[in-house]
């Protein structure tokens, strides 16, 4: 996989994880960030892995991959929360360079959902 380039998530996925393994959690919801449930060498774990390809939503159109949107962060806090709920390993694959600027961004609420993924992460107990 080249870093330049954009890419699907998924794709990457289907080389770490066991096969035919992977149930996604809110697939249709914060498109710019893969969450899922999978295993590797058999062993349950959750996985966080940005979306490098544009994705198209209903609510704010196109969204270009490896940008946190506020949706993404939102959706990637409560997995985190849902994963250390249960006591599930977090993988973590990212290519990111950042979470989305500008008005539109501000108004859907970035620095609140940004930050629910951050305290997410720091106060997070599981490996």
């Amino acid at each position: 996989f080249d870093g330049q380039k954009n890419y699907d998530a998924r794709d990457l996925l289907a080389t770490v994880i066991d096969e035919k393994s992977m149930d996604e959690y809110k697939a249709d919801y914060g498109k710019t960030i893969v969450t899922a449930y999978a295993r590797i060498n058999g062993r349950p774990v959750g996985i966080v892995a940005n979306q490098r390809l544009q994705v198209r939503t209903k609510k704010e159109g196109i969204q270009m991959g490896g940008v946190i949107y506020s949706d993404s962060a939102d959706k990637a806090a409560r997995f985190v929360m849902d994963c250390n709920q249960t006591g599930l390993p977090i993988v973590f694959l990212q290519d990111v360079t950042g979470f989305m600027v500008g008005r539109h961004a501000e108004e859907s609420g970035i620095i609140r959902s940004g930050a629910k993924l951050v305290n997410a992460v720091s106060n997070s107990v599981v490996p």
